[in-house]
């Protein structure tokens, strides 16, 4: 909830995100009423961040 720890992505035609689940939360925010929105979750391999 620190303002410095957060970022706010801005969806633009093409755009893709990723983040590393082992280090982040993802928060998604409904604000995209009337857009489509294509998601697609996958899981690479890895090892716990310690």
């Amino acid at each position: 909830t620190n303002d410095a720890y957060t970022t706010r992505f801005v969806w633009q035609p093409g755009s893709v995100a990723f983040w590393d689940n082992r280090a982040t939360w993802h928060y998604a925010l409904n604000d995209y009423h009337g857009d489509f929105r294509l998601m697609h979750r996958i899981t690479i391999e890895g090892c716990p961040l310690v």
